[in-house]
């Protein structure tokens, strides 16, 4: 139990959700704790255990479907637009994107003029063994999420806006 006034860790929460309660599933939000530290203490649980992190549009099966199809050959470039931080929205556009990129191999943010840069509303770019690029683009909406993808491939293009489904 923790001291009177004192929050408790995610992965305190968790070892205790294992050790106690029966459950078949634990789905976590993001972001769970902004601790690198702690990070690792969750996954350490989380190997062994039937646990997800919120990453819904990576179960989405059309936009799964489009995004990782063949015949559409070989991914040349990406964009993710987000707003609402990197920790918060943008992860999504890491997690989906992975899969198509391969092995990540660079990871680099891009210098912006914004005064509304922040620790975690920032651009960036990840470069994957294929030597693919995705550019995550900051859009600093602060009324709503905002999630859009637009992917170029060899053969065509999928352009995804999460406000249109």
């Amino acid at each position: 139990m923790a001291p009177e006034g004192k929050q408790k860790k995610t992965a305190e929460i968790l070892s205790e959700i294992i050790r106690n309660i029966k459950y078949q599933i634990i789905l976590i939000e993001k972001p769970a704790t902004r601790s690198i530290f702690e990070i690792e203490q969750i996954a350490k649980l989380v190997e062994a255990e039937k646990m997800f992190v919120n990453f819904h549009r990576n179960y989405n099966p059309f936009l799964s479907d489009i995004l990782y199809d063949q015949s559409l050959g070989k991914i040349q470039k990406g964009v993710v637009y987000f707003s609402n931080g990197v920790l918060n929205n943008a992860s999504h556009g890491i997690a989906l994107v992975l899969k198509i990129i391969g092995q990540v191999r660079h990871v680099e943010r891009i210098s912006s003029r914004s005064s509304r840069v922040s620790n975690d509303n920032f651009d960036f770019f990840i470069e994957g063994e294929n030597q693919s690029k995705i550019y995550f683009i900051n859009t600093h909406e602060s009324n709503f999420s905002n999630f859009r993808l637009s992917v170029d491939y060899e053969n065509g293009v999928i352009d995804y806006d999460s406000s249109k489904g």
